[in-house]
Order: C-alpha cells, then structure tokens, then sequence
C-alpha cells in the first residue's frame, strides 16, 4: 500500500506500538468474514485493524506492507483509505507544526488585543500552504493562510492560536 504520509519515515511505521486502523470507503470482498485478512475486512468493514509488516520509502511515499494483504487485487481495493493509529502511538511532529486534530477547536486570538476572533472549524490544504478556517460567533467563517506572517503563536495547553490578521480579512 503506498501512502503519503505528513511526518512521517518508515522506520516510524515500524515503531508504532498498536495496529493502524483503515477507515475505508465502502467495497466488496468475496471472501466470507471468517476466513477473510484482517487487511479485506477493512475493505468490507468500514473499520479494522490491521498490523504493519514492514515499511519502505519511494520517492516521497511510504509504501507499507500489510498484514494479510498479499495481492495486488486487494490492495487496489484499499486506495483512498486513510490511516488512523492511536494517539500516544503518533510520532512527535517537527518544531512549529501540528496535528489536525489538535488544532479544531483551538480559540483564534487577536495577537495585539487578545480578544477572541472565534475558533478553528478545519484545516484546508493549499498547495503553497494550509488554510485555517474560522467560525465566529457570530456563525460567520472565513479562512485565514496558515503562514508565519498571520500565525504568530500556538499554545496547545490553553487551546489558543494567537493571529494578526490583515485588516478586512475577517470580514471577507
């Protein structure tokens, strides 16, 4: 299975502590539940674990071998699954970045004045840099770069992204 992951290296994959878990798009697999892979009853089940075997690097790509997925066929049947594994099994990401989850929900606060701006709805990838996307509470959303100039600080212990946003920004 090839993957592009975030942060991750190989050797990373190898080092998890529990199974990874394919939340997987909706498919068919012949065989019966009792004597299907771990890896096709992820195809078939929505969700399942699954033990990785092994782990290389191709170009900027992990490729991961999987239990019990030993054909092309079924590993066809896993593209556009994502990975989950538990969060004291992720790695550490490098210095000033985060996860996703860990940043949904975070208060955005105005750097200069600390008044609260609203909260981060999602993150929307861009293919120079992220974008945040904001509700207020007001309901409003608008989504703000996710780039030094407007982020200027994250304090994951109190939830809290500090911005200075461009003026206007909020409003568009």
């Amino acid at each position: 299975m090839r993957m592009q992951p975030t942060f991750a290296e190989p050797a990373d994959f190898q080092d998890l502590k529990s199974d990874l878990v394919f939340l997987s798009p909706p498919a068919i697999v012949s065989k019966s539940s009792a004597t299907a892979s771990p890896a096709e009853q992820a195809v078939s089940r929505q969700m399942r674990s699954v033990r990785v075997t092994g782990a290389s690097s191709h170009k900027q790509h992990v490729i991961l071998e999987l239990e019990g997925c030993d054909d092309m066929d079924l590993a066809e049947k896993l593209r556009g699954c994502q990975l989950f594994c538990l969060e004291e099994d992720l790695w550490e990401p490098p210095k000033g970045q985060y996860y996703e989850f860990q940043l949904v929900g975070c208060a955005v606060i105005e750097a200069a004045s600390g008044t609260e701006i609203g909260t981060i709805a999602r993150i929307i990838d861009g293919s120079s840099h992220d974008f945040i996307e904001v509700q207020t509470r007001e309901q409003h959303t608008f989504l703000m770069p996710n780039v030094p100039q407007v982020v200027k600080n994250v304090d994951l212990a109190t939830r809290q992204m500090h911005v200075e946003l461009p003026p206007g920004l909020d409003k568009v």
